[in-house]
């Protein structure tokens, strides 16, 4: 058997961002490989993949569908490209401390068993390798602008069409990543959309590439931000629950009231952790309103994608 190399795709729709024109939506990758030997080193390190800045939808139209390469939205921090932050001298130990990391790292997917969330492993220090699928996905869920200075975490816009109901993405690996040629998803290919997640192979022959992505549905679900909330009650709303079979209804269908004290509390500790560290400076040489800016993307972001 040939290796497998696996790009897991999280997407969700952000609804309140939809402009006349197009769709908007995130997304937040992480990556596997059955083999790392194999595969190439840079395509399990996407902080390596340099230019990257396109992706390849199918729109499911409820005829035979359309394949599009799509731009991603340029993202800024503090007026620069979150692109060229990575030759930051913060970001660059990050990154160095990330590459020792996969040195001592399981790169394989943890099979599915019953269906239900599975507990795994984090931390260098765990007894077993440090799981790298769920190490990388857990980090495209930090403060912003971490997750995206490392190619974890992306927002786009899909142009939108009349008929366009369930929508597939998958990323166009840039040529530095691999064999110094750009790889794609496979243009025309018959994707089932009739579930949750599609696997969508790439255009490569040396071992195997699948995007594996979660379909969003671009017809149903709230249109604007008061749709999430009871303004009356300062509550969050529930989703719509799916028709059975399908994949309609909001991206949303998920009570995380239940979780939004866990969350919350997530982001306070870690605005706690800023605030011992700059206990013992000295307020005139530091720039504190840096660190106050950090605390509360720090308690946005536990919210959603990375907004």
């Amino acid at each position: 058997m040939p290796a497998t190399a696996t790009i897991v795709c999280s997407t969700e729709r952000l609804y309140a961002y939809d402009n006349a024109n197009t769709f908007a939506c995130g997304f937040n990758i992480t990556i596997s490989s059955d083999d790392p030997k194999a595969t190439a080193p840079k395509l399990v390190r996407p902080w390596t993949w340099d230019g990257f800045h396109q992706v390849r939808l199918f729109v499911d139209d409820g005829a035979n569908g359309a394949f599009l390469d799509q731009d991603l939205f340029p993202l800024t921090w503090h007026k620069t490209a979150v692109s060229k932050k990575r030759g930051e001298p913060g970001y660059k130990a990050l990154i160095d401390q990330l590459e020792e990391l996969t040195k001592n790292a399981d790169f394989t997917l943890v099979p599915p068993s019953s269906g239900q969330p599975e507990t795994v492993p984090l931390h260098a220090d765990a007894p077993s390798k440090l799981k790298w699928p769920a190490f990388l996905a857990d980090l495209s869920l930090r403060p912003a602008p971490i997750p995206h200075v490392l190619n974890l975490s992306f927002f786009l816009r899909i142009p939108k069409s009349p008929n366009a109901r369930l929508v597939a993405l998958a990323p166009i690996i840039p040529a530095n990543v691999v064999n110094n040629q750009e790889i794609s998803p496979k243009s025309p290919f018959a994707l089932n959309l009739g579930g949750n997640v599609v696997d969508w192979p790439y255009e490569f022959s040396d071992y195997v590439i699948l995007a594996r992505t979660q379909i969003m549905d671009v017809m149903n679900g709230p249109t604007s931000s008061s749709a999430f909330f009871d303004l009356q009650r300062l509550m969050v709303k529930p989703g719509t629950q799916p028709a059975a079979g399908t994949t309609s209804g909001s991206n949303f269908y998920e009570d995380w009231r239940a979780s939004l004290e866990s969350n919350l509390s997530v982001g306070l500790d870690y605005s706690t952790l800023l605030e011992d560290s700059v206990s013992d400076l000295d307020p005139k040489k530091g720039d504190l309103t840096k660190y106050l800016q950090v605390a509360i993307a720090a308690v946005r972001d536990t919210v959603g994608i990375g907004l």
